[in-house]
């Protein structure tokens, strides 16, 4: 059987400047664009902005230690990050494609409060073995 694979990043959505927001965050996206700028080339033009910061673990890594190393890489922009998620839809997206059809998703407490201190939400989109798609095109 093949391994559960999970594609997690901060996405941050409707801000008007994402080189702004990039400044003010101090952190550099993996991807950012601007409301009217299309996602791909030759798509429609995207109906908000988005910014995003991928989690750098393995496809292979837990959804805990993917949450845990964005959480590490965001706690020296916590006062920011608060502000921003006050006034902007802020989440922990996660894309996974698990290869059972039961599978176990934990957050420990600490982890959950350290999301909700930020005040970012955490969103789930999950398949299963019936249901796989590649993630990775996705998010």
């Amino acid at each position: 059987m093949d391994k559960n694979e999970l594609s997690v990043s901060l996405n941050i959505y409707g801000h008007e400047d994402v080189a702004r927001l990039t400044q003010y965050l101090g952190l550099k996206p993996d991807k950012a664009l601007n409301k009217g700028e299309p996602l791909i080339e030759g798509a429609a033009p995207i109906p908000q902005s988005i910014w995003e910061l991928k989690s750098t673990l393995s496809v292979h890594s837990s959804l805990e230690e993917h949450v845990v190393s964005l959480l590490d890489v965001l706690a020296p922009h916590k006062s920011e990050l608060v502000e921003i998620a006050k006034k902007y839809k802020t989440v922990i997206a996660v894309g996974a494609r698990y290869n059972e059809p039961n599978p176990e998703i934990v957050l420990e407490p600490a982890v959950l409060r350290k999301l909700a201190d930020l005040g970012v939400s955490l969103w789930l989109d999950l398949y299963l073995p019936e249901q796989s798609v590649n993630i990775e095109k996705e998010h």
